[in-house]
């Protein structure tokens, strides 16, 4: 079971005293690290970790060793700087393809930053594999790999081939601790974070940073909201969405 577990690095600043407790680690990423570890213990296999960000993604990364990862990618240029989700996305899945071939890729509930919860859906997209976003419970049975989602309604169960991807937010197990043993070995030259950049990745540099991004800067105007009406679709899900589709095209 080789298990991939896509990281979020955060700034090292004030928020971090707000939002997190430990370093540039957010509390997310240490679930899905844990629950990772915890599949990895189980039913065997190995974790890599892989995070996309500026050299300083090290720190992260040895962190991670010290929870007991097996390998750990950086992915990181500068051609990558001022990249929204939507180029994030592209970028890990590139990577995530170039690193190996994984059964499960997992990712954390969210960041601290833009809070926008997608890059796990996007990269999905890109990889052409299937997901669940927001799953409670990871098990797996075979070639199969049962999730369940929780939702407002309800919790739902879904089996899903291998690979896939799943966006977790299982925060209620217990974050695992380090050992001494992983801590200590984690900052020696002993552990390697092999170095992801787009000379391994090719992605055409049109396609990246502010050229790639689809966010639209607006300016700082705000546009007084007359009226509030709230709209209702009938019929199903696909008709639905065909409607709330043609209404956006109205608006945009």
């Amino acid at each position: 079971m080789n298990i991939a577990v896509v990281l979020k690095q955060s700034p090292l600043d004030d928020t971090d005293t707000v939002y997190q407790d430990v370093g540039v680690l957010v509390d997310s990423d240490k679930n899905v690290l844990t629950e990772a570890l915890n599949l990895r213990d189980k039913y065997g296999g190995a974790v890599t970790a892989l995070v996309l960000g500026p050299a300083e993604g090290k720190m992260l990364l040895q962190h991670a060793y010290t929870m007991g990862i097996d390998a750990a990618y950086l992915i990181t240029d500068a051609a990558f700087m001022n990249s929204d989700a939507a180029v994030a996305s592209k970028i890990i899945a590139k990577a995530l393809k170039h690193a190996g071939e994984f059964d499960l890729i997992l990712f954390g509930r969210q960041a601290i930053d833009g809070d926008g919860a997608h890059v796990a859906a996007r990269t999905a997209a890109h990889m052409g594999l299937a997901q669940v976003i927001y799953s409670k419970s990871i098990e797996i049975e075979g070639e199969n790999i049962i999730s369940v989602k929780h939702t407002e309604y309800g919790d739902y169960t879904y089996k899903l081939k291998k690979p896939c991807v799943i966006m977790t937010q299982n925060d209620k197990r217990g974050v695992r601790h380090s050992k001494i043993s992983d801590i200590m070995i984690a900052y020696t030259d002993a552990v390697i974070v092999d170095v992801i950049t787009n000379s391994e990745l090719g992605i055409s540099l049109d396609e990246l940073g502010k050229k790639g991004a689809c966010l639209v800067e607006l300016g700082r105007e705000h546009l007084e909201v007359k009226q509030a009406q709230t709209i209702w679709f009938d019929g199903s899900t696909k008709e639905q969405a065909q409607k709330l589709k043609d209404l956006f095209s109205k608006i945009i």
